[in-house]
């Protein structure tokens, strides 16, 4: 049984192409330090600031050789009671596997990065659990700007097309991987 919250720091030498699921019962947020990621569900990106792994979500990225950072489980009874303890608003969203590229405060996630590389090997002090839940929190739901960089005519077409697949699937329920490909989002 994973604790509270767990924390990972891991860097690879080599190219590596990761497929897996997340901890269930468990968001798991990553933070990356130094070279990059280059691919997240099949798609070429920009090394975000955070990523969401979600809670018992499947992922697949790929990261070139010397990719580092960290890794935070957080239990959801955990995560919770943080977020009822600082007034949250912790949405469904937050659960999901997602790229957070930019940062709107950049603060709070310098700190937060600089707790991380300083604690010490073999867990997490019980004292620094909710500090650092919260901040985690704190940063994945705050507002930041947009990093969508198509144009009103890409996501028009999208749009059409995704009706169009689901038109002709109409006595299927189809999954929104399935809609996504299609569409090319």
């Amino acid at each position: 049984m994973l604790p509270s919250v767990s924390v990972l720091d891991f860097r690879f030498s080599g190219k590596l192409h990761q497929i897996g699921v997340s901890p269930t019962g468990h968001l798991t947020i990553g933070l990356p330090g130094a070279g990059e990621l280059r691919d997240w569900e099949g798609r070429e990106i920009e090394t975000p600031e955070m990523l969401s792994f979600g809670a018992g979500c499947e992922f697949d990225c790929v990261s070139e050789s010397g990719f580092s950072g960290s890794t935070v489980s957080i239990a959801l009874d955990h995560l919770s009671d943080v977020a009822s303890k600082t007034k949250l608003d912790v949405s469904e969203a937050v659960f999901g596997t997602f790229l957070k590229p930019v940062i709107a405060d950049r603060q709070l996630y310098s700190e937060t990065c600089q707790v991380l590389r300083a604690l010490p090997e073999g867990g997490t002090p019980d004292w620094l659990q909710d500090d650092l839940t919260s901040n985690l929190l704190t940063l994945l739901t705050s507002a930041s700007p947009s990093s969508d960089t198509s144009t009103p005519r890409q996501r028009a077409r999208a749009v059409s097309i995704a009706l169009d697949c689901m038109a002709e699937n109409d006595e299927d329920i189809l999954p929104m991987t399935r809609i996504c490909d299609e569409t090319g989002v």
